[in-house]
């Protein structure tokens, strides 16, 4: 947990296994300064193989954190990971074009997240992720008939 004084808000992360085959996930999320939610629990790091051991470190400076933690995603014994973030209180905006616009089922549609953006990560460094069927799993390119890029 690390506390950004420009958004006056808590950072959280913690492990969690929610029965769906994944193993132990990074989750985070925004908390008030009274411990209430102020924003939903977003995976932070979901892998196959369990995630767990968290440790954050802020730069008021910068307003990023430095997040470490253990993960067994490559089988095994777990070896550390980090991973260098922006703390940004204000989530991304998702947005996205699809050629063609309006098409018949069987048809094949491009999606191209370009038009998203972030107030503190440039365009280029935004990551981009699908989940299909609403489920939590990010679908992996080519798992569907449909293309996206």
């Amino acid at each position: 947990m690390v506390y950004s004084p420009e958004a006056g808000r808590y950072y959280v992360t913690w492990s969690e296994d929610r029965d769906d085959g994944n193993g132990y996930d990074l989750y985070a999320r925004w908390l008030n300064p009274d411990g209430s939610p102020a924003s939903v629990a977003l995976p932070f790091s979901r892998h196959p193989g369990s995630q767990g051991d968290a440790s954050l470190a802020y730069d008021w400076e910068t307003q990023r954190i430095l997040a470490v933690w253990q993960d067994g995603q490559v089988g095994g014994d777990a070896n550390i990971y980090a991973q260098l973030a922006a703390v940004d209180s204000t989530p991304p905006t998702a947005a996205f074009t699809r050629d063609p616009i309006v098409g018949k089922e069987g048809d094949t549609f491009t999606l191209n997240a370009w038009p998203s953006s972030d107030d503190t990560t440039p365009k280029v460094a935004l990551s981009v992720r699908w989940d299909w069927t609403s489920n939590g799993s990010w679908t992996h390119p080519g798992a569907w008939t449909n293309t996206s890029s």
